[in-house]
């Protein structure tokens, strides 16, 4: 069985705020990246074409969209140092 196939709709204002994001010089590679995942995908591209033309794993095409979806344009950015971030949350003992 296929995953549905995931599409988004930009408002103008959001294309054109996502465009200037993977434009921009102090703009992390991987937000500029992920901006431009995310304009491909509103603009009728499906998550193999853009995961080949990235480059990328067809998950992480599917994580991006998903992190729009939930988070907006807060979910392009990522806490610093590596790996996944639990923002706001803190671990108690070991």
């Amino acid at each position: 069985m296929m995953p549905s196939a995931l599409r988004i709709i930009l408002t103008t204002e959001e294309d054109l705020t996502l465009k200037e994001l993977s434009c921009a010089d102090k703009v992390p590679h991987r937000t500029k990246q992920r901006a431009i995942a995310l304009r491909l995908n509103a603009h009728g591209w499906n998550v193999p074409q853009i995961a080949k033309y990235l480059g990328w794993a067809q998950q992480t095409v599917r994580q991006t969209i998903k992190r729009w979806q939930f988070q907006g344009l807060g979910g392009l950015w990522e806490a610093p140092g590596r790996g996944k971030k639990e923002l706001g949350k803190k671990k108690i003992g070991k």
